[in-house]
């Protein structure tokens, strides 16, 4: 990595709703109802690809523990290992190592794909995966000052605190960018070993999403927590790749000027000075999402009356199912917008938002 990528970058983008006068954020389905997992226990597969990375699986381990029947959360737990698995909706839960990136994650150290029942709120399956573009490993409390050309870890992200920020994610938390002392705050810092274990706020999130969530029948099958089972009826970490430029989408009910924002993941290029912004009013005409092996794919048209625009997203809705990767669900068609559109240094990407208007 060059040393213009800030020191500072996302862990993941998710789907933000204040619920009270808290700072936590949690998400909502369709009709309102939390999003939670609804069984008392969920086990976890670590693939075989986390143990190739240095302090990963011993980072699992603690994630595990640090969340595991917190303020009402349901038992967390390693079940069997050893299955041939794949990031998306097949009924197990799992922890992968993507050495070479994997494009959903776009510029995030990790992402967690989440699944859940739109009408009811239930989650069917998580998985997360540690995004190998990035040096990520265990960081000691000894290391010399961040930054500094000697340091061997000046590279290095904490793996510890990236998959218990995940973790959080996992259990339906989603991110909380303006209190730097919650775990699930969404930015890392290279070369400094972070706590990754939840906070006060993270908890009260915690208790908010599970004091009543969890039923008494037992989990189903060696580890399966049910994952995977569709909704009938028929019914998005949004990184939307659109030439050079990444649109990430986040609902967030801490509106301003009558807008609700949409959270964008920051971009590996720093802002240039020169950087400018353009705003237009659009409206969502149509919202297409197909299931591929598991991985939701939206792809998104939009139009302010003159110019139709298209977008690709990750995640999206199908049979009555949310995924959400790493971020927020897709608008729906006939949501109003506005496209913010930031124009770079020359050589540097674009970065495109949509931007939902508040409903209230």
């Amino acid at each position: 990595m060059r040393s213009r990528i800030p020191a500072a970058v996302v862990l993941a983008a998710s789907l933000v709703v204040t619920t009270s006068a808290h700072a936590f954020e949690v998400k909502h389905a369709e009709g309102g109802e939390l999003v939670r997992w609804r069984r008392p226990a969920v086990a976890w597969t670590v693939d075989p690809s986390v143990k190739k990375l240095p302090g990963a699986y011993a980072a699992v381990t603690s994630a595990i523990a640090a969340w595991t029947q917190q303020a009402g959360a349901p038992k967390l737990a390693l079940g069997k290992q050893g299955a041939i698995l794949k990031p998306g909706l097949d009924g197990a839960n799992a922890i992968f190592y993507a050495k070479d990136g994997y494009a959903p994650a776009g510029g995030a150290l990790a992402i967690t794909v989440l699944s859940f029942d739109d009408r009811s709120g239930e989650v069917l399956d998580a998985d997360i995966i540690l995004n190998g573009k990035y040096d990520l490993g265990t960081i000691h409390a000894a290391l010399p000052a961040p930054g500094r050309a000697d340091d061997p870890g000046a590279t290095t992200y904490d793996i510890g605190r990236v998959l218990a920020h995940e973790m959080g994610h996992a259990l339906a938390l989603s991110d909380e960018p303006e209190h730097p002392e919650a775990l699930m705050y969404p930015y890392v810092a290279r070369a400094q070993a972070l706590r990754a274990a939840p906070g006060s706020d993270d908890l009260a999130g915690l208790e908010t999403l599970y004091a009543d969530a969890v039923s008494a029948e037992p989990a189903a099958g060696a580890g399966c927590s049910g994952a995977g089972t569709r909704p009938t009826s028929s019914g998005t970490w949004c990184a939307l790749a659109l030439g050079g430029a990444a649109l990430l989408l986040a609902r967030k009910r801490r509106a301003a000027a009558g807008f609700t924002t949409l959270a964008a993941v920051i971009m590996l290029a720093p802002a240039s000075a020169s950087a400018s912004t353009m705003e237009s009013g659009s409206i969502v005409t149509s919202v297409s999402t197909t299931d591929s092996d598991g991985i939701f794919r939206s792809e998104i048209t939009v139009t302010d009356g003159v110019v139709v625009s298209r977008h690709v997203a990750w995640g999206g809705t199908v049979g009555g199912v949310r995924q959400v990767i790493g971020g927020a669900p897709v608008p729906r068609a006939g949501d109003r917008v506005r496209i913010v559109v930031t124009s770079r240094a020359l050589g540097e990407p674009r970065a495109v938002r949509l931007v939902l208007r508040n409903a209230e």
